[in-house]
């Protein structure tokens, strides 16, 4: 059996409200709602935390901030070598990895945390 392509686009304050496939008049984001049509939308999701550094890392290894322990500005530190990454898991399964990521934002998916861990290729883009 084929193995399913997997897309995750994460993106942060962007409002469902200014969205086509939520009910939007206007036509702001004419990609992502081809992808919300064609794919899996989820309408029904709940933060974990207030801001970005842990709430990527919740969604790159499945644990709560508690657990992987980046819940506060001051404690920046790299994925503990326990915490195993969707990446690795997806590689471990066959997957080619590859991960883009916004320079501009610090708290994003950066190497410096880890979330190059699993990726065949893992670049981050232009300030």
């Amino acid at each position: 059996m084929k193995k399913p392509h997997i897309l995750l686009i994460s993106l942060e304050t962007i409002r469902r409200d200014h969205l086509r496939c939520h009910g939007y008049p206007r036509d702001l984001a004419p990609h992502l709602d081809r992808l919300a049509r064609n794919g899996v939308a989820c309408t029904h999701a709940i933060a974990n935390s207030g801001w970005t550094l842990p709430q990527n890392i919740t969604l790159h290894t499945g644990l709560y901030p508690l657990t992987h322990d980046l819940t506060l500005l001051r404690d920046q530190h790299p994925l503990f070598p326990e915490n195993t990454t969707l990446a690795e898991h997806l590689r471990a399964g066959g997957y080619r990895t590859f991960a883009g990521v916004n320079k501009g934002n610090p708290y994003s998916a950066h190497a410096e945390y880890g979330f190059d861990r699993g990726f065949d290729e893992h670049l981050a883009g232009a300030d």
